[in-house]
Order: structure tokens, then C-alpha cells, then sequence
């Protein structure tokens, strides 16, 4: 999936629960959760990093591809 590009949203229909369960088998479970959130399936990961700016340029380095590709995920900075 590191390689796939990203097709936008208004693009394709969304994937079924099965499919979402195939393509999430494919992930390395020990990462990833698949979450319901308002009633939408959904896909998570949480980040460590080592302090507030590092976290500021992790999320500004996700930013930059996910502008790229026109996905803009949900992303939350805590505990800092």
C-alpha cells in the first residue's frame, strides 16, 4: 500500500466491509486498527514521537503527500 496513490473520494465508491477486511489483512495488525466512527469504517494509527516539534514535522511531512494526492486525513496532535 506504501506505493499505492490515492483516488479521490468523489471518484470511486467506497470499498465494502469485505474488501476493507482484505486490504486490511494486507497491513501489519500490530499498527493499524480499523475503528467505527460515525457509523463510517475507518482506519487508524497512532504516532509517537519524541517531542512537540518533531511531531509538528511529522505531520507537516504527512501533509505534503497528502496534498499530493488529495486524501487529507484526520490527524490530532496530544500530549504535548
Amino acid at each position: 500500500m506504501a506505493s499505492s496513490t490515492c483516488i479521490p473520494c468523489n471518484e470511486v465508491s467506497a470499498l465494502s466491509e469485505e474488501e476493507v477486511q482484505v486490504d486490511f489483512a494486507k497491513l501489519k495488525k500490530e499498527f493499524w486498527e480499523l475503528v467505527v466512527i460515525d457509523n463510517v469504517l475507518k482506519l487508524r494509527r497512532n504516532f509517537v514521537c519524541r517531542n512537540w516539534k518533531a511531531a509538528v514535522n511529522f505531520v507537516n511531512s504527512i501533509s505534503v503527500i497528502a496534498e499530493a494526492q488529495m486524501h487529507h486525513p484526520d490527524i490530532a496532535l496530544t500530549s504535548y
